[in-house]
């Protein structure tokens, strides 16, 4: 035990570089497999969708919602989203599931809309993510 002590505080900045890196890698292993709440694999995202009734709010352009969405998805695109939040009102009983194109602008939605109590989660990933899981969408014309 004396050697452990010994060691870690002639090297404590690599025991500390050591130690960050594992933190940042079980942090990032969770989230990729959903694992902190929130975020959901394209999986789990389909199965809430099939046992929850779930809706999924893409808060992409209306563009790239054209291009390409999930299936039964609303479009709110996120400049709009605070005027639009209304819309959401008549759905507050079921759980939403906001979708960007990498993940990082729906968070900060979820957050949101968990404040004003809604059962929110988001695509880890973003649609991204979707279309590496080989999951479908559909455009509009």
């Amino acid at each position: 035990m004396h050697h452990v002590i010994e060691f870690i505080t002639h090297h404590w900045f690599l025991v500390f570089v050591t130690l960050v890196a594992f933190v940042l890698l079980v942090r990032e292993e969770a989230f990729s497999r959903g694992g902190f709440g929130s975020n959901l694999t394209a999986q789990m995202l389909t199965q809430k969708i099939n046992r929850d009734n779930a809706l999924v709010v893409d808060v992409r352009s209306q563009e790239l919602f054209k291009k390409g969405h999930i299936v039964g998805s609303l479009n709110m695109p996120d400049d709009q989203f605070d005027k639009k939040m209304k819309k959401l009102k008549q759905h507050k009983h079921r759980p939403l599931i906001v979708v960007c194109d990498q993940g990082s602008r729906s968070s900060k939605r979820v957050t949101e809309l968990k404040k004003e109590g809604y059962d929110a989660f988001t695509l880890a990933g973003g649609i991204a993510s979707w279309k590496r899981a080989d999951m479908p969408l559909t455009t509009t014309a």
